[in-house]
């Protein structure tokens, strides 16, 4: 980490750390689309921390400063401050020391298959053209991140009951998000004549 003035810039490694500290206040795996700025916070990672702030990140920088956009420009010291404060330390030198230290960390990772899904977005293909992305949410549910030529759309909250190449893909429950109450959609079933053909795992 290189600290200039009132500038710090992060090296790769500490974006990475700091994306995994987001993700796990926020609750799921962030992807671009928890980054976007509409002008009206209604939802995603800038809505998050204002409500829990009181003050805003714009989701541009946001995503610069985990690592989702290629630019590795510094940070403004008042920006880190903010997210200090989202991540509840204590003060802003509490959370550099985290970040050092846990990129500097050499301790190997003991490989789980659940971890597939937990920390990478999935994208399951079936039938001639249909895809969906999806992500872990908690226990077998998933969120839907976008959606091609299939019933899904995002933001759906999916229980996955069979996933295997060259079976259907099917989910014992469907729930959809709309105008704030969430209507259950009932089970879905890509039928015979729409197996898998591809998942892939990608962050």
């Amino acid at each position: 980490m290189e600290i200039k003035g009132s500038s710090y810039k992060l090296s790769k490694q500490e974006r990475k750390v700091l994306k995994t500290l987001i993700d796990e206040k926020y609750g799921k795996i962030s992807t671009p689309i928890d980054y976007k700025s509409t002008g009206e916070y209604v939802d995603g990672l800038e809505y998050v921390i204002l409500q829990s702030t009181g003050k805003c990140i714009s989701g541009s920088t946001l995503e610069r400063l985990v690592g989702l956009r290629p630019e590795e420009r510094a940070v403004r010291k008042s920006t880190l401050l903010i997210i200090a404060k989202y991540l509840r330390y204590s003060s802003l030198d509490a959370l550099v020391r985290k970040l050092k230290h846990d990129s500097n960390s050499k301790t190997a990772r003991k490989f789980k298959v659940s971890d597939m899904f937990k920390k990478h977005i999935v994208t399951i293909r079936y039938g001639i053209n249909k895809e969906v992305s999806i992500r872990f949410i908690a226990d077998e549910s998933f969120e839907v991140v976008e959606s091609k030529n299939t019933k899904f759309i995002p933001k759906d909250i999916i229980v996955i009951d069979k996933l295997e190449v060259d079976y259907s893909f099917e989910c014992s429950s469907v729930k959809r998000i709309i105008n704030e109450e969430t209507i259950k959609l009932g089970a879905y079933s890509s039928n015979i004549n729409n197996i898998v053909n591809t998942v892939l795992f990608y962050k």
